[in-house]
């Protein structure tokens, strides 16, 4: 099926919001990849680090992001299960945008559009937690090996502006494409 061509399948609710099924777009491909290697680099990481790992590694950070609590190493285990449940879970979310909460009436003219969008959103926070997931465990590893001492002052600026700004850009762009009021 042609990118262009949605198929419509069914008609969802009371709100009479098309159901289609749309090809992803060749962002959203590029994303997914991404994604997939986020989570290679997350259990890289571990597999790396594990041999060498003290007993206690630091299991959170403060916002100045300096460890302010430690706890076993085997808290690290959980990053690769917390990404791989974040992938599947927005990657499915990511086929289903019939079921989001949209700021905008979703019409049979604009619901392609609309779609596509909120799709991507999803992907592209899913490849952006994931590769925060694999940031925050690569640093976790160098605090514990004494590689460094803490996350980097810019981490939680970074993580704020970068979500803001894929929120927003899906945010502009969709009000640009929700047709008229």
């Amino acid at each position: 099926m042609s990118e262009g061509t949605p198929r419509r399948s069914a008609w969802r609710g009371q709100d009479k919001r098309p159901v289609l099924r749309l090809a992803p777009t060749r962002a959203d491909a590029v994303a997914g990849v991404l994604a997939v290697v986020g989570l290679a680099a997350i259990i890289g990481v571990l597999v790396w680090s594990w041999p060498s790992l003290p007993a206690k590694v630091p299991i959170h950070f403060g916002f100045s992001g300096v460890p302010d609590a430690w706890g076993a190493r085997s808290f690290l285990l959980l990053f690769p299960g917390l990404a791989l449940v974040i992938h599947v879970g927005l990657s499915i979310m990511a086929f289903y945008p019939h079921t989001f909460n949209y700021l905008w009436p979703i019409t049979e003219d604009n619901a392609p559009s609309q779609y596509r969008l909120g799709s991507s959103l999803m992907r592209w926070l899913r490849t952006w937690v994931i590769w925060g997931l694999a940031y925050v465990q690569w640093r976790q590893a160098w605090v514990a090996l004494g590689r460094s001492t803490s996350l980097g002052t810019w981490w939680a600026p970074v993580l704020v502006l970068v979500t803001l700004s894929i929120v927003t850009t899906y945010l502009y762009i969709g009000s640009k494409t929700a047709g008229p009021p």
